[in-house]
């Protein structure tokens, strides 16, 4: 039994289904016939790092990456005041963090043109970008 028949067998069984996209969820009804919930997803919304989180996160990404950090108190966002307390950095970098699976129905071309578009209209005015894709 190969995985495809299982899907389209056992799927049209479940009491419910769900995916994570829409396009997934009408592609599910126009060749399976199945009927999919899309379940976004979506960061709670407790999320939110406070600034000396973020400089010590991008500290320990930086002996990885080096891209998140200038030097031992300085990330792409953060660096430290005279006390040594992390203050985020007036003339900084935007970060821009994107999570994938690497499937046919994840359109990455949308950010990649964003970002063409961006860097033929960049300006002093402008941040430096810095993206970082995560997923297998």
């Amino acid at each position: 039994i190969n995985a495809e028949y299982g899907e389209k067998f056992f799927g049209r069984l479940a009491d419910e289904n769900f995916c994570v996209t829409n396009a997934m969820s009408h592609d599910l009804v126009k060749n399976w016939g199945i009927t999919a919930y899309a379940l976004h997803d979506r960061p709670c919304k407790t999320t939110k790092l406070s600034t000396s989180q973020k400089h010590d996160l991008l500290l320990r990404l930086g002996k990885q990456y080096p891209i998140f950090k200038e030097d031992e108190s300085t990330t792409i966002l953060t660096t430290t005041n005279a006390d040594g307390k992390p203050i985020k950095r007036t003339k900084r970098s935007a970060l821009i963090v994107s999570s994938t699976s690497w499937t046919p129905d994840e359109d990455f071309s949308v950010l990649l043109d964003a970002l063409r578009a961006y860097n033929s209209e960049w300006s002093e005015d402008f941040p430096d970008l810095v993206v970082a894709i995560t997923g297998n």
